[in-house]
């Protein structure tokens, strides 16, 4: 089965990032998932993984405001990523993804 990769601007789309420096302190630090080099100048994440690695990611820390977008936000993109790039395939246990 096909996996769903996500470019530098897919994880500023998703606010897990703002910009390349930010990205490579949460790879070296905050154990974000490292990038599959596609060429040499080319690199992507594994959608799955960058999901897991947010889902799992404290909503607030005390005292800041939070950067990232919250699990049913995730959800949604995630659906929508997937319903762009595998328009004929249902991705919600089998069944076709629904507009909510």
């Amino acid at each position: 089965m096909p996996q769903l990769l996500l470019r530098y601007e897919d994880l500023v789309e998703l606010g897990v990032v703002r910009n390349r420096q930010t990205l490579a302190n949460r790879i070296a630090r905050d154990r974000f998932p490292a990038p599959i080099q596609l060429g040499d100048n080319t690199r992507a994440w594994l959608a799955f993984e960058v999901f897991e690695w947010l889902a799992g990611r404290p909503r607030v820390r005390p005292c800041e405001v939070p950067s990232a977008p919250g699990p049913a936000e995730v959800r949604d993109l995630r659906d929508k990523l997937l319903k762009e790039a595998f328009p004929d395939v249902g991705h919600n246990g089998g069944q076709p993804l629904t507009d909510r």
